[in-house]
Order: C-alpha cells, then structure tokens, then sequence
C-alpha cells in the first residue's frame, strides 16, 4: 500500500500500405514515461493501481505526422489510469483515458489525397503494457520451465487477435530472470462495418510475421525490470472510400520497449531497455 515507482515505454510502429501499384509508408517513436502508485490492497492479495501519465515525447516520425503526434503527446500528460490486478500479476480490470480516433487528411504527390486514421495506444495495449509490468512467472523459476496464458486483443475496425502466448524461462541474464514469450495468435476480421469511420473497412484479413518479447524479471524485488516486443503482420483490408471499394495490401510492424524504475530514478528518456534485452526480429 503506497508503493510507487516508475514507468517508461518506448513505442514505435512502422507501416506500409499497397494499392494499385502505389506505396505508402508511415513511420513514428515516442516515449509515455508514468507514475505508478498502489492505492488499495485486496484480500486475496491482488491490488489497486493509479498510473499517472507524467509526459510524453516524440522520438521520430514522418514530417506529416510530428505536429499532431506532439500535441496527442503533449494532451495525454496529467492524464490517470485505474489499473485492478490479480494476485497472480494478471490484469482483472483497466479504466484508460480516452484516446480519440484522429483524422489526419495530407496531398501525396503520387497517391493523391491521402487520409490516415490513427490513436496513440488503444485500451488493449494499455491493457498488455500494464499485464507486462504486473507480470508474475510461474513459481518456483526454473530454466526451460514453459507456460501459457490466454491472449485477446481488439483491433477495432480490423478486426481482433485471439490464442495464446507461451512463456519460458531462459535462466539469469546477470541479476534478473529472463523469460522470453511467443504469441501464438490468429486474426478474426471484423464482424460489422464500423460506421463512424471516414474510410469503411469492409473485410480484413491479417497474419503474424513474428510476435514475441522478452521480459527481465528481478526475483529479488519480485517485479519486472524491462521487456520488450515485436509485433509484426501482413495481410490485406477492402475499404469504401466513397468512390467504390478498393484492396490494400498492409504491413505492419509494431514494437515497445519498457522500464521499471525507482521513483528517483525516472527520467524522460528513450534509452529503453538494458544492453542484451532484444526481441527477435
């Protein structure tokens, strides 16, 4: 009760779109740093959590894309998370701050009118990100022990992934347990036309390239000290635009680096994690 420390995670995600021989990439970094206090201790030992959103900053992006990037960035500071975790580290329940869907409309000089529908961090990543922090392996640690847990992510108008994501324990990397994890995922296209879009998705259709993490886990404190993952798909959307439907070919690469830190220790910064935590590529 009253403990707090610190979060830091670096996000970057990549993009390519393809339609009628024509190629669209977007690129963007940015660093959440956040506050984190536990409020209320349950009986069963699980716990109540306040994340305070203490800054953000943007790394790299497109020229397009900073001055909106900054000010979603510079908005979300001040900005409280409610965080109900289970005695095992799982994430019973997540109240997030609203994140709009923002419309970003730009001339390309090839494709034209270009539009670009997008949002910092949707609940389900708050979510995953808070079950990183609060994770807690399976007892007692042991190298090569291997588990799984259940994985459901909404992806909004596109859809949502469902499977599982199946942990092992690799044995010490210096003072921390390291456990690396895979999703084994399958995608699920949406289920109706999201009508309070400017472009309608009609059908998605999506596969994992890779999707897997690594997680340092400090068996002293009993807590996480860094993580992190690839997400990466491919895979195909037909949209409405208004004119009549058209196909895009989409690749998307997704990817965050975390840090728990000390309250005196943390800084805004995008050092991410530790020498020698690397996902795989």
């Amino acid at each position: 009760m009253g403990d707090t420390f610190g979060q830091e995670v670096v996000v970057t995600r990549r993009s390519a779109f393809r339609t009628l021989g024509i190629e669209i990439g977007q690129a963007a970094q940015y660093v959440i740093v956040s506050r984190l206090t536990v409020t209320k201790i349950g009986p069963d030992g699980g716990a109540t959590v306040t994340q305070t959103i203490e800054g953000g900053r943007l790394v790299d992006a497109d020229p397009t894309m900073r001055e909106s990037l900054t000010a979603a960035l510079a908005q979300i500071k001040g900005a409280a998370l409610e965080i109900v975790v289970g005695p095992t580290g799982d994430v019973v329940r997540i109240r997030v701050p609203k994140d709009p869907v923002r419309l970003l409309v730009r001339e390309d000089p090839v494709a034209g009118k270009v539009l670009r529908v997008w949002s910092l961090l949707d609940e389900d990543g708050w979510k995953e990100l808070a079950g990183i922090t609060f994770f807690q392996p399976v007892q007692p640690l042991q190298r090569g022990r291997t588990w799984a847990r259940n994985l459901t992510h909404d992806w909004g108008a596109l859809g949502e992934w469902r499977g599982r994501t199946v942990y092992t324990d690799t044995g010490r990397q210096g003072a921390d347990e390291r456990i690396t994890y895979a999703h084994a995922l399958s995608h699920r296209p949406p289920q109706k036309v999201a009508e309070n879009m400017p472009v309608r998705v009609l059908a998605a259709e999506f596969a994992p390239v890779t999707a897997n993490g690594v997680i340092l886990y400090d068996p002293v404190r009993g807590r996480v000290s860094a993580a992190e993952e690839v997400f990466r798909v491919k895979g195909a959307v037909s949209v409405s635009t208004g004119v009549g439907p058209a196909a895009i070919e989409v690749e998307e690469e997704q990817g965050f680096r975390l840090r728990v830190t000390d309250p005196a220790n943390r800084a805004l910064v995008g050092g991410g994690a530790p020498p020698g935590l690397r996902a795989e590529k």
